[in-house]
């Protein structure tokens, strides 16, 4: 009896490697390694007085905190004059449009850690962006995840994701 329970698991597993692989839909993505030069996966994340834009292949994501949206308020500088930025939390309106998509709008949270912060994401040695929330678009709701990190200088993980 187990061999034959072994024999139908293994063919099954072969059976699903030989499969052809499916295409994610277009509200999600990513890489590993990801190249922040232009072409291909290139990203742009401007700060601005009123919120933050996420450009990524897969998509847009954009936050307006919730008050002023001011970041200096959130600037730290550093006992070595490096400034750190850091939103932790920060509460607000997000829209979410994938490549392709329409826009969909709603509120969410929005977490930034930026070391050593020049403005210039594309000087940027480390950095993670998070934008969480629930959206809505033509009547029906969803929740939306944006993230965006880079390490050592290299993009490491990005996607954007409507569920």
């Amino acid at each position: 009896m187990r061999l034959n329970v072994a024999a139908i698991v293994i063919s099954g597993l072969v059976m699903g490697c030989t499969d052809t692989p499916t295409q994610p839909d277009a509200t999600s993505g990513g890489a590993p390694a990801l190249s922040r030069d232009s072409g291909i996966g290139a990203t742009m994340v401007k700060f601005g007085q009123t919120g933050v834009d996420l450009n990524l292949p897969t998509g847009t994501c954009m936050f307006r905190p919730d008050g002023t949206g001011n970041y200096n308020n959130f600037l730290r500088t550093n006992t070595d004059g490096s400034v750190f930025l850091k939103l932790q939390d920060e509460s607000g309106t997000i829209t979410v449009i994938p490549t392709g998509g329409r826009a969909w709008t709603g509120t969410g949270r929005a977490n930034v850690i930026w070391p050593n912060y020049r403005g210039d994401v594309n000087t940027a040695a480390w950095f993670e962006m998070t934008i969480v929330g629930t959206v809505s678009a033509a009547g029906k709701t969803a929740h939306a995840t944006c993230v965006y990190r880079i390490a050592n200088g290299t993009a490491v993980e990005w996607f954007v994701k409507l569920q």
